[in-house]
């Protein structure tokens, strides 16, 4: 037996978003060994990795605790085989993911298609589970009141693990300082224990960070614990920590079917779309706007439609239905951005953004090497294509001399004034349409083959009115979040005289509020011009309103 060695504090400048050589060397060898094409499954921090396929797992790296499982502690530049003791696995026991603590000293788990669980490295904390503290050199299994079960889904922190079986039970062990194993004691557990206050929910999934965890219920609840200096547990307080599992109450009936956390800060996404973050705030990771802490749960307005959410440390994605993703947060060490921003397409394939969340987050969260597209994502993208194509079309509409194609069945099905007015029978002649102009409509019918709006704010705005006309709310929603972010010096003016003539209550208020913080410059456009030649009444009413708070907005 090795000698136990003490483990060092974490170096956090070794997660700084510019690799360091040796991390480089690793990526290099992963890429020209061709390690990644055999591998599906992978987890990588600052100064070592683990990956698998469905027969073999990989480490390569700094081995001082046993993390590469090759039964010592030699460095290894290269990614070389795990060793399994003999006799380990199963004939037919294949791997189905890999993962590690944050830590990059701390260790690595493999999963097999048995639901065996089986861990090695550092186990100071007791973190690998088996009911020592004596590191370990190679895969063993984790067994105690794991023994019999088959566990669908492994989350590991700093040095806490959680393990979900497939009954729905949630069983935690390791560092347990913050109480992020859930199991109502700040001290450490060194073997897999039932979280006795989740008995009576079954948990479909979980998600951890450093030093705080997450459940999510069938019911679609959200149970949350741990370190929350940073209102990061969304329970509307900063009581730290908290050791068992609470239910976060503003979730409560919004039926969350997925959650993401960062290094401070959470996303949950809910089975309507919506997004809502909270925590940590200081890179404007949470989408709102800001870049003030938040203590709960908060809908974020600019983003509906959604399908995924990703937290990584500082940073987050979301993902719509349309296939757009959109980014907020401190990105790629450049610059913070407090709304979210959509992530160009790239022509090759490669979203440079996903390989840096890979290669360089903080929490080396498990990636699926070569995911396979759901059919409801398929579905979803035969859907966008389809839109505003002469072929397979049964039903064309004529806007200022240009058309636009679609299908009755789809219109019919995705819009209740549609299912009304739209008749079965064969429509040989464009419909004419009116009212609004042909970038207006276009965006209305894309919008009811995706779900998304992607247009200016002054389009929105004639937009909103068109998905009102049509009893489209979730629509009206989209395009008030577009106008919110695209409202700007030179066409506030124009927003609000639009917003108060179509009664648009909301959007009058917002745009009102920019022009009285922004009066000096605003009086000087354009757009204020205009519109006090075309409603002198309305803009006397703005100065008179602006008139009560002149040391507030200062003009």
């Amino acid at each position: 037996m090795q000698a136990q060695q003490p483990l060092q504090p974490v170096n956090e400048s070794s997660y700084s978003a510019t690799p360091s050589c040796a991390l480089a060397q690793n990526l290099y060898f992963l890429f020209e060994k061709r390690v990644v094409d055999q591998a599906i499954c992978a987890a990588l921090r600052p100064n070592n990795g683990i990956l698998c396929s469905r027969e073999t797992v990989w480490c390569y790296g700094e081995n001082g605790y046993g993390q590469l499982g090759i039964g010592s502690t030699d460095a290894k530049q290269e990614p070389v085989t795990v060793v399994f003791a003999d006799g380990a696995l199963q004939d037919d026991e294949k791997m189905v993911w890999v993962g590690a603590c944050s830590n990059q000293n701390g260790p690595c788990f493999i999963l097999t298609s048995t639901g065996t669980l089986y861990g090695f490295g550092y186990n100071g904390h007791g973190t690998v589970g088996i009911n020592t503290t004596n590191n370990q050199y190679s895969p063993v299994k984790i067994t105690g009141p794991l023994d019999g079960k088959k566990v669908c889904k492994v989350a590991a922190g700093e040095y806490h693990v959680l393990a979900l079986t497939d009954d729905g039970q949630l069983f935690g062990w390791g560092y347990g300082a913050n109480g992020a194993h859930g199991l109502a004691t700040t001290g450490n557990v060194t073997t897999p224990t039932r979280v006795k206050n989740l008995d009576n929910e079954k948990i479909v999934d979980i998600e951890v960070s450093t030093y705080f965890s997450l459940a999510l219920t069938a019911d679609g609840d959200l149970y949350s614990w741990g370190l929350n200096g940073n209102g990061q547990l969304g329970l509307d307080h900063t009581t730290n920590p908290t050791a068992t599992p609470t239910l976060v109450q503003t979730l409560k009936g919004k039926k969350i079917i997925q959650v993401s956390a960062g290094e401070g800060h959470c996303l949950a996404l809910s089975n309507t779309g919506e997004v809502y973050s909270w925590g940590v705030n200081s890179n404007g990771q949470l989408g709102l706007g800001h870049q003030n802490q938040v203590n709960k749960p908060t809908l974020i307005f600019h983003v509906t439609h959604c399908v995924a959410v990703h937290a990584f440390r500082n940073l987050s994605v979301v993902r719509r239905a349309g296939g757009e993703s959109f980014i907020f947060g401190h990105k790629l060490s450049l610059w913070n951005v407090s709304l979210p921003q959509k992530i160009p397409d790239n022509p090759d394939g490669v979203n440079p953004v996903q390989i840096f969340f890979r290669h360089f987050s903080l929490h080396p969260k498990s990636f699926f090497i070569h995911p396979q597209t759901t059919p409801t994502q398929q579905l979803l993208d035969q859907l966008e294509k389809s839109f505003d194509q002469k072929e397979g079309s049964d039903i064309t509409f004529q806007v200022e001399n240009k058309l636009i194609y679609a299908h009755k069945a789809i219109l019919q099905l995705r819009n209740p004034v549609f299912k009304n007015s739209l008749s079965q029978d064969a429509v040989d002649k464009p419909m004419m349409l009116e009212k609004f102009k042909y970038e207006v409509w276009h965006a209305f019918f894309k919008y009811l083959y995706t779900g998304t709006v992607n247009v200016s704010a002054e389009v929105a705005i004639e937009l909103v009115r068109c998905m009102n006309w049509h009893q489209e709310e979730q629509g009206q929603l989209l395009c008030a979040a577009i106008v919110r972010t695209g409202t700007n010096i030179e066409n506030c003016s124009m927003i609000f005289g639009l917003a108060s003539t179509h009664n648009m209550t909301e959007l009058r208020d917002f745009s009102k509020g920019f022009i009285f913080r922004n009066f000096k410059a605003v009086v000087n456009t354009q757009g204020y011009e205009t519109l006090s030649l075309q409603d002198p009444k309305l803009v006397h009413s703005l100065i008179k309103d602006g008139s009560a708070f002149p040391n507030l907005y200062g003009y």
